[in-house]
């Protein structure tokens, strides 16, 4: 059977200048973890979500592609579990553990960049936002990212990559100018924000 790939995307080497971007996550999915979403490190240990950031809100960019990885959860040795992975010296643990802790932190910001939450608020509604019931909610997630150009390295290219996840009261944090109607508003305050729970989701 004929195989027709002039649909297919083209090669696409370019690379973004740095600075904030508006991007829209999609997971790509490891078969591992929750529900298949999240994928196994080379280490046999660290548990990560594979995101592909599509650039919006930039008509230069928009479109771009970057590839992004964040630890979400760590296995562990378990003698009890003959599928559990070898047991690690304890300062390896500790490095995997940080990362852990650190890729929470990035996806906390996600979700405060994308529902525009200050990182500091405690409130319910902010408290509510931030409870998630799978990775799946990070599949269609906008919000707003520091990218940085790496330079080439060995084998690889230079490329684009994120730096940091911009949040609300950050000077580089804007509202999209998207007409979607998935919208990130200007910061208001707080008590102002407890109406959020009635806006519009941002994913489009």
């Amino acid at each position: 059977m004929a195989i027709n790939l002039n649909d297919a995307d083209n090669q696409d080497r370019s690379v973004m200048p740095a600075g904030p971007y508006w991007v829209k996550a999609r997971i790509k999915q490891g078969n591992a973890g929750d529900g298949g979403l999240l994928r196994l490190a080379k280490n046999l240990h660290s548990l990560m979500l594979e995101l592909e950031l599509t650039v919006i809100d930039n008509d230069e960019w928009r479109g771009k592609k970057i590839i992004d990885y964040v630890s979400c959860e760590l296995q562990e040795y378990d003698p009890l579990d003959r599928n559990a992975p070898a047991p690690l010296p304890a300062d390896k643990l500790a490095n995997l553990q940080s990362s852990v802790r650190m890729g929470r932190t990035r996806l906390k910001a996600m979700i405060n960049s994308a529902f525009n939450l200050e990182p500091n608020d405690q409130s319910d509604e902010a408290k509510a936002r931030r409870t998630i019931d799978s990775y799946k909610a990070f599949d269609g997630l906008c919000y707003m990212v520091q990218v940085e150009v790496r330079p080439a390295n060995g084998k690889f290219g230079e490329r684009n990559v994120v730096d940091f996840v911009i949040e609300p009261g950050d000077p580089a944090y804007k509202p999209r100018v998207s007409s979607s109607t998935a919208m990130v508003f200007p910061p208001r305050s707080k008590s102002a924000r407890a109406d959020d729970m009635d806006d519009a989701i941002p994913f489009s």
